[in-house]
């Protein structure tokens, strides 16, 4: 985490507080749906929430089957605000005057605005920031799932022997 521009210690604990014990969780999915950023039925789960933006309402049991914490939601969308903020050079810093990638999570956030752009053009510009943010949260999380996975693996390597 330390090694990471604009990932850090309270960023990893708001994470934890929210998940608990990485290694509980079989796959990043699983840890995209506790923290709000697994699909469902092709949207987002914010998109539930807001009733203008949702296709229609959903039951009860989809709410248990598929629960969605806005407060939860916000706190990671903050983290990725940090993280691509710190990986970003802003457009009136950048050579381009468009803003450009300045780390690997920056590279990653250009990529989907730059698909969204092409896939949705009727997007305002702070859909395509949020979806972008969104996607790059998702491999952030998943990039950590592998290496607390790798860590919690050698703990018990050490432990046994």
């Amino acid at each position: 985490m330390e090694a990471i521009r604009g990932a850090g210690a309270l960023g990893l604990a708001t994470i934890i507080a929210e998940t608990g014990d990485l290694s509980n969780y079989g796959n990043p999915a699983k840890v995209w749906k506790r923290l709000g950023f697994a699909p469902y039925d092709g949207y987002a789960g914010s998109s539930w929430k807001r009733q203008t933006w949702r296709p229609r309402t959903l039951t009860k049991e989809e709410w248990i089957a598929n629960p969605f914490s806005g407060e939860r939601y916000a706190l990671m969308h903050q983290i990725a605000e940090w993280l691509v903020n710190a990986q970003w050079i802003g457009k009136a810093k950048s050579a381009s005057g468009e803003g450009e990638p300045n780390g690997p999570y920056g590279e990653i956030y250009a990529k989907r605005r730059a698909h969204t752009l092409v896939t949705h053009p009727d997007w305002s510009l702070g859909h395509r920031r949020k979806d972008a943010l969104r996607i790059t949260m998702k491999q952030f999380l998943c990039d950590l799932h592998v290496q607390w996975r790798i860590a919690a693996a050698g703990e018990e390597l050490q432990a046994a022997e």
